[in-house]
């Protein structure tokens, strides 16, 4: 371990059976009166409570936010602690889930709420690629830098001709059913023999990741 480095543990989030009850409520409510449902949001995460006390109990210089569940409570510890926000933004969050009709009701409102009441008190932002960026820009003033998650670098692995009578096709990420990969899989089904899949996925939903199995055999 790094010296200067100093981890902090925080409770679990509750089991689904409790917690998904909270957040169906809470994002219900948020669509009425959206102070007190976002903020009730927040408050029924028992781990989201616990970063709280533990950021301002450290009295940090500067928080960076990872990504826009964190936005309220580095707001509120920033009110504690004067410290700068800076905002990891990871994808344009209001429509991560686009394909969901009830995230879309029920969730992307309160992410707006949160983007919108955070932007004042962010320092600096930071995101993917520019076209979030400009986005972010566009709708909540909030001007990321680009980081990405692959250094600007030439490329210095050597490269082989690929053989033509035997060509894989590699895909590497999660296995989200918003990403339509059984498309994938139907269609090299349909191409010649020469053609091959291979599939490197992360396990982020257990029934999609099932189901392309079936589909795959």
């Amino acid at each position: 371990a790094l010296p200067f480095v100093r981890m902090r543990a925080v409770p679990p989030p509750w089991p689904a059976p409790i917690r998904y009850p909270l957040v169906l409520a809470t994002t219900a409510l948020g669509r009425i009166a959206p102070g007190p449902g976002y903020r009730g949001w927040d408050a029924a995460h028992r781990h989201h409570r616990s970063a709280l006390a533990q950021v301002i109990a450290s009295a940090p210089h500067v928080i960076v936010a990872n990504d826009w569940q964190t936005l309220p409570i580095a707001v509120r510890a920033q009110q504690e602690t004067g410290a700068a926000i800076v905002a990891d933004l990871h994808e344009y969050g209001p429509l991560q889930f686009e394909s969901r009709a009830a995230w879309m009701a029920l969730v992307a409102p309160m992410i707006d709420y949160h983007l919108r009441a955070a932007a004042p008190h962010l320092a600096a932002a930071m995101t993917v690629n520019r076209t979030i960026a400009d986005k972010y820009g566009e709708e909540y003033g909030i001007a990321c830098q680009v980081v990405r998650n692959v250094p600007a670098v030439r490329c210095q692995a050597s490269l082989r001709r690929t053989d033509p009578r035997a060509i894989r096709i590699v895909h590497h990420g999660n296995a989200s059913r918003e990403r339509r990969l059984d498309i994938l899989i139907e269609a090299i089904a349909r191409t010649e023999q020469r053609f091959s899949l291979h599939l490197r996925l992360i396990e982020q939903d257990r029934r999609e990741l099932a189901q392309l199995r079936r589909l795959a055999r």
